[in-house]
């Protein structure tokens, strides 16, 4: 049952009452809630695909016509850091270099108004000036040089890239959003910059996503490529997506952290990439 609540985002009750259609068999109740179908279509789809679900989910996609791009946040939602406080690139950084006590303070003091987001940005560049990369490498890049990514994302992206254009906007730490980009040929990256010179952080910063300004930066990228906002899927999972969510044709929920994230995404949520095509489809 709780692989059923993770993988569809179901309630433990439905959950249960779906496993109990499925004749008590995990592979086709989950068949059965991803694909919304019925217990003898589910078993069907699974025997064509060998029994293996994944294989299932990953097949060719259908394009839905009325979108065309796919915007992503970065923390929380593509990467999922697993470390003792935190899961973003911001807290990754932290934890390596160990100024995340640090960090944390001047958090506080953004989101009690005393400082700007900008002036955050400005002070940890500051203070990490003259360390270098390799410092940071293990922890940014921990699963064989690559980021911790989260479900099923890797797997959907070439499910995707022929389909619409494809791009992450993120309130993150650019050098993770970069590799991202570069490693599986995404249209764009629009994150936030600390300098790098010779392998060093150079102290220069570049607020390029505000945390409460990120519709604003969507819009900038819609019209840069000349897509109309109603045309854009967003993938997000936190409060600092919901004013996205308001502002685009398909929100989307990875992993919700709260109610309000699912109302904004309009109940479409996802617990694992490989459902966003068949999302796409529905939608």
């Amino acid at each position: 049952v709780r692989i059923i609540e993770s993988v569809t985002r179901l309630p433990a009750q439905k959950a249960r009452a779906l496993l109990s259609k499925a004749n008590r068999h995990v592979k086709t109740a989950l068949a059965m809630g991803i694909l919304g179908t019925e217990r003898s279509e589910a078993e069907e789809l699974l025997k064509e695909n060998g029994g293996f679900l994944r294989r299932l989910l990953d097949r060719p996609h259908t394009k839905n016509p009325n979108i065309d791009a796919i915007f992503f946040d970065m923390d929380g939602t593509i990467v999922h850091y697993d470390l003792p406080i935190g899961l973003s690139t911001w807290a990754a950084l932290g934890w390596a270099l160990g100024i995340f006590s640090e960090q944390e303070e001047w958090v506080e003091q953004y989101l009690t108004k005393r400082v700007s987001f900008e002036e955050v940005w400005k002070t940890c560049a500051q203070r990490i000036a003259g360390r270098t990369f390799e410092e940071i490498r293990d922890v940014l890049f921990p699963c064989a040089g690559l980021p911790p990514y989260s479900r099923g994302f890797t797997d959907c992206i070439p499910l995707l890239r022929h389909h619409y254009r494809l791009g992450i906007i993120s309130s993150g730490i650019s050098v993770v959003a970069e590799e991202i980009q570069k490693s599986l040929h995404l249209d764009f990256e629009c994150s936030n910059l600390l300098g790098l010179s010779q392998g060093k952080f150079d102290g220069t910063h570049a607020v390029r996503v505000p945390f409460d300004h990120k519709s604003e930066v969507v819009r900038k990228q819609a019209d840069a490529l000349g897509i109309p906002m109603g045309r854009i899927c967003f993938v997000g999972d936190s409060s600092n997506d919901i004013q996205v969510f308001r502002a685009v044709g398909l929100p989307v929920a990875y992993n919700p952290k709260t109610e309000a994230v699912i109302e904004a995404a309009h109940g479409n949520v996802i617990g694992d990439f490989l459902q966003l095509p068949l999302l796409l489809e529905k939608f």
